[in-house]
């Protein structure tokens, strides 16, 4: 680990210099030290973070954001409200130094980026790009595997929100991604349930949630920070006046992904309201990948053992799994235990 630290560092002064001199020894010395980094992390690793900015028009904070983006040392960056346009595309991307690919919004509303670490074993093989610059969706090969990525940033009223939510629903209806490990990411702009709120008006907006969950049951996808976290209060954005906690921002993940998660967690972040959502999951060469939905094997309830502990710990989980308002979250949450 402090090896890629210490790569990372040289990394970033490298990178400097070459922006002030774009000699052909800075440029080698760059890309040699990227293979490095990826050699020192494991080419199985794969590691994501999500954030809304509030915005990236302003070059000092652009430039604030992107270095704590590098300093995340994450192959993967989802990020919302960026403010992008098209005529700053091509400056936004020699400034990363990566691939970038964005769904525009103005100068001062909308906009959301995917940003990949340069080098990272990723190749795009269709994209699906909001023209409102409210979402885009990437097919992608990931250390051979396929993926389907969505980042999304959602609108907070709830006529807006209703709309955007459908459309989305039939956007992805169009093509059949039934094998595919789906990644939805972003800021959904809406808590799921009680859980998700500290102050404020605490009614839930069940139309929304609704659309939500459908969401979640259509393309057979699960909040894995709530899974992982079944009873734990902690929230993505607040606001001083008054004092609101929410948590607004969601990793939803196919089934065929759980066993892969390694670590999630809520980051703090700069220069915006929100935290920022990481996920990192394991060395994808070295794990076992089932069939894409939960089964529960058999031939255990041949086992006295394991069936006296689960007539004593079942009672348990279902009082626990209560607490959650959406009813697949509960039942998540007692196939994770199982």
């Amino acid at each position: 680990m402090l090896f890629c630290v210490v790569l990372g560092y040289v990394y970033i002064v490298l990178l400097k210099e070459c922006r002030k001199n774009l000699s052909v020894v800075a440029i080698f010395a760059i890309q040699f030290i990227e293979i490095l980094y990826l050699l020192g992390m494991g080419l199985g690793e794969f590691k994501l973070i999500s954030l809304n900015v509030r915005g990236l028009s302003n070059f000092k904070k652009r430039k604030s954001i992107l270095s704590w983006c590098r300093k995340q040392k994450v192959d993967i960056i989802f990020l919302q409200e960026t403010h992008s346009t098209v005529q700053k595309e091509k400056q936004w991307k020699a400034e990363w130094g990566g691939p970038i690919e964005l769904a525009h919004g103005s100068t001062n509303a909308r906009g959301v980026g995917i940003f990949f670490w340069n080098g990272f074993d990723c190749k795009i093989s269709k994209k699906i790009v909001d023209p409102l610059g409210r979402y885009i969706a990437l097919e992608a090969i990931i250390n051979d595997e396929s993926y389907f990525l969505v980042n999304i940033y959602a609108p907070n009223k709830d006529s807006e929100s209703a709309k955007f939510y459908d459309h989305l629903i039939n956007v992805f209806k169009k093509d059949d991604r039934t094998f595919e490990d789906k990644i939805i990411v972003g800021d959904f702009n809406c808590p799921l349930n009680q859980m998700d709120k500290k102050g404020g008006i605490m009614i839930t907006r069940q139309s929304i949630v609704d659309r939500i969950e459908e969401i979640q049951s259509v393309f057979n996808l699960h909040d894995i920070w709530r899974v992982k976290n079944p009873n734990l209060k902690s929230f993505t954005w607040s606001q001083k006046s008054p004092f609101i906690f929410c948590r607004l921002d969601y990793w939803l993940i196919s089934d065929a992904l759980f066993d892969m998660v390694k670590g999630i967690d809520i980051v703090p972040s700069i220069k915006t309201d929100h935290s920022a959502i990481s996920l990192h999951f394991k060395d994808l060469e070295n794990v076992s990948r089932g069939p894409g939905f939960w089964k529960m094997n058999q031939s255990l309830l041949k086992d006295n053992a394991f069936v006296e502990t689960m007539q004593e710990k079942l009672v348990t989980w279902k009082e626990e799994g209560n607490e959650f308002s959406d009813k697949r979250v509960a039942w998540d949450w007692v196939k994770y235990n199982v």
